[in-house]
């Protein structure tokens, strides 16, 4: 039995839709990922700014001790 040529159009249609709605979720994910991975750089980030103030506090009270 063929599909009618109203059946293949209306399977197009919703392939194409169920396609364009993976397509979106696929995007949605992908700029979770980046948003994920940027959060993680901007920790690291803070985290070395943080390291670094700790290590001038503790070198300012190490000379403070010798004064």
């Amino acid at each position: 039995d063929l599909l009618s040529e109203q059946e293949l159009r209306s399977s197009l249609q919703d392939a194409e839709e169920r396609a364009d709605a993976a397509f979106g979720r696929m995007v949605s994910l992908g700029a979770s990922v980046r948003l994920e991975a940027e959060r993680e750089a901007l920790a690291k980030d803070e985290y070395r700014v943080l390291s670094r103030l700790v290590n001038l506090y503790r070198q300012m009270l190490h000379v403070e001790d010798f004064s």
